[in-house]
C-alpha cells in the first residue's frame, strides 16, 4: 500500500518536501506462514493508507517446521528464549514510519521468535508500536507485553487478537478506538478522473498533481517507433510546439536518441518531463536496467519510470526502483498493462504506490471498469495508443460517429477522440514525426465535447484490445 502523505506540492524541477501529516507515516509489518496474518494486516493497510512489509525468514518456514505435535523447528524456537531466527532484510528507511502495527500469529502463547529477531533489527525509538495477533483459538495473553523489553523507547499500545475470518468492520471499529488519528486520503488532493482542462489551451497542456508530489503534463509525445535522426527531430519539434512531456522505454530502442532531443531543445531540462519504462527481460537485474535508462537518456534524472508489464520478478524490480527514487535518481514511478487485479495484487507488496497506470485506452477498448478503478486508487491512467494503434488507426479515425462529431466542432477525429480521453481523466502521449500532427494534437483545449457527445461515444467501446497486454 502507499504511504500516508510525505511530500509537498512540487513542479517537475522541483524536490518534493518531507513534510509529514500530524500522525507521519505508518507501517504495517507481520509475519504469516499460512496467510491468515497476511489477511489482517492487509485489510489494516487499507484501512490506515499504510505501508505493509512482509517479515520473512531467511530460511523460509516449511509445514514440517510447524507440525506442533513432533520435535519441530517452531517448537525448538519457542522452548529457546534466545532463539533469533534470521530474516532476509528490514524495511527501508524504517525511520520515516511513525506508527508500525505489528502483526504475528501465536505460537505456543507466544509471538514468534522471529518477531524478536525483527524488534531487535531495527531502531524503534519514539515510533508508536501497535501489535495485533491471529489464531484459531488461543488468545493474545502476554504476547505482547512480552516484546516491549525488545523495543524499550517504543510508545507499546495494548494488542489485539483477530480471528482469520474477521470483517474490515471489526477492524475498523478497533482502529478508531485506538485514538491516532490516521490521515487516509489520497496523497495529492488531486481527482484523478477530472483534469483541470480549463487551465490549458492550445501548445500548452495543463498538469496534474502526482501522488509523489510532482507536477506530469496531460499530453504528452510518444515516441515508439521513433528511431535515429527522426526521433531526435521530433522530440526537438514536439518541444518548441509546446509539448513538455516525452514517452519512451527501453524497447523502443531510442532513449539515447530522446536524450538528445531534449538537451538538444533549448528548453530547461528540468522543464521537461520524460519518462520510459523497463522490460520484464530486465526485471532479473532491475539495477543495471536502471543504470542503462539513466546512462542512455543523460538527462541527469528520470522523471517517471514504469514497470513496461507484468512479469517475473516484477516487485524486485519495482523495489529496486524505490531505492532509486529515494537516492534522487527517479522522481515518480508507476507500472504499465496492470488491470483491476494486477493492480490490486501489486500495491499490496511494495512501498511506494505507482503515481501512474498506462494502459491501452481507445474509443474501442475504452477500459471501462479499469479507469475508474485505478483512479480511485489515487492513481493516474494515461492512454496509449489513444488513436487505435498499430494496424488499427485508419478504422477509428474514419468512425461515422466521430466524424460526425469532429465536424460539428471544426475540429479533427483524432483530436475528438484525444479530448474525449482528457475528459475521462486520461492522460494522452500520441505519437507522431509530423510536426503538424503534433501541433493538431497539442490543440484541444478550445473546445468542449458535451455530455451528449461523451456518452455517443462511450457506446463505441467494443472491448476489443488491439495489442496482447
Amino acid at each position: 500500500m502507499s504511504m500516508l502523505p510525505l511530500t509537498a506540492c512540487a513542479s517537475p524541477g522541483q524536490t518534493p518536501g518531507t513534510e509529514s501529516g500530524k500522525n507521519g507515516s505508518v507501517l504495517v509489518a507481520y509475519f504469516s506462514c499460512t496467510g491468515t496474518t497476511e489477511g489482517i494486516a492487509g485489510g489494516i493497510a487499507d484501512i490506515t493508507g499504510a505501508s505493509i512489509f512482509r517479515i520473512e525468514a531467511e530460511v523460509p518456514y516449511t509445514t514440517a517446521d510447524l507440525d506442533y505435535n513432533s520435535d519441530c523447528r517452531a517448537n525448538r524456537e519457542q522452548n529457546n528464549p534466545k532463539a533469533r531466527p534470521a530474516i532476509k532484510d528490514m524495511p527501508d528507511d524504517l525511520d520515516r514510519y511513525d506508527v508500525v502495527f505489528l502483526g504475528y500469529p501465536i505460537w505456543w502463547g507466544e509471538a514468534p521468535r522471529i518477531i524478536s529477531t525483527f524488534l531487535e533489527s531495527g531502531d524503534f525509538k519514539g515510533k508508536t508500536i501497535v501489535p495485533f495477533c491471529t489464531s484459531h483459538s488461543s488468545g493474545l495473553g502476554s504476547s505482547d507485553r512480552n516484546l516491549h523489553s525488545l523495543a524499550p523507547d517504543a510508545v507499546w499500545i495494548p494488542g489485539r487478537r483477530f480471528a482469520g475470518n474477521t470483517a474490515k468492520t471489526e477492524l475498523e471499529k478497533w482502529i478508531s478506538g485506538l485514538d491516532i488519528k490516521f490521515d487516509t486520503d489520497s496523497d495529492t488532493d488531486m481527482d484523478y478522473s477530472k483534469f483541470p482542462l480549463s487551465e490549458g489551451k492550445n501548445g500548452q497542456a495543463p498538469t496534474i498533481r502526482l501522488s509523489s508530489g510532482y507536477d506530469m503534463p496531460v499530453v504528452g509525445l510518444g515516441t515508439y517507433s521513433l528511431t535515429g535522426d527522426v526521433c531526435v527531430n521530433s522530440v526537438k519539434s514536439a518541444i518548441s510546439l509546446g509539448f513538455r512531456k516525452i514517452d519512451t522505454a527501453h524497447m523502443y530502442g531510442n532513449e539515447v536518441e530522446v536524450g538528445r532531443g531534449v538537451r538538444e531543445s533549448g528548453v530547461p531540462r528540468e522543464e521537461i518531463f520524460v519518462a520510459t519504462k523497463i522490460y520484464p527481460n530486465q526485471y532479473g537485474n532491475p539495477e543495471a536496467a536502471i543504470d542503462e535508462c539513466l546512462r542512455k537518456l543523460d538527462l541527469g534524472y528520470v522523471d517517471l519510470m514504469l514497470l513496461h508489464h507484468p512479469g517475473t520478478n516484477d516487485v524486485k524490480a519495482y523495489k529496486a526502483m524505490e531505492r532509486y527514487v529515494r537516492e534522487g535518481k527517479i522522481r515518480s514511478i508507476g507500472v504499465s498493462c496492470y488491470y483491476i487485479k494486477e493492480i490490486d495484487e501489486f500495491i499490496r507488496q511494495v512501498d511506494i504506490k505507482p503515481v501512474l497506470v498506462q494502459n491501452e485506452v481507445q474509443p474501442y477498448y475504452q477500459d471501462t471498469d479499469v479507469v475508474p478503478h485505478i483512479q480511485n486508487l489515487g492513481i493516474a491512467v494515461e492512454a496509449w495508443y489513444p488513436l487505435g494503434g498499430r494496424g488499427h488507426q485508419k478504422e477509428l479515425l474514419n468512425d461515422p460517429v466521430l466524424t460526425e462529431i469532429a465536424m460539428r466542432h471544426g475540429k479533427s477525429v483524432a483530436q475528438v477522440i484525444l479530448r474525449w480521453d482528457l475528459q475521462r481523466g486520461v492522460v494522452v502521449i500520441p505519437g507522431s514525426s509530423n510536426p503538424d500532427h503534433m501541433k493538431e494534437n497539442i490543440s484541444i483545449f478550445d473546445f468542449e465535447l458535451s455530455d451528449e457527445e461523451m456518452a455517443r461515444i462511450a457506446a463505441l467501446n467494443r472491448n476489443e484490445k488491439h495489442d496482447w497486454y
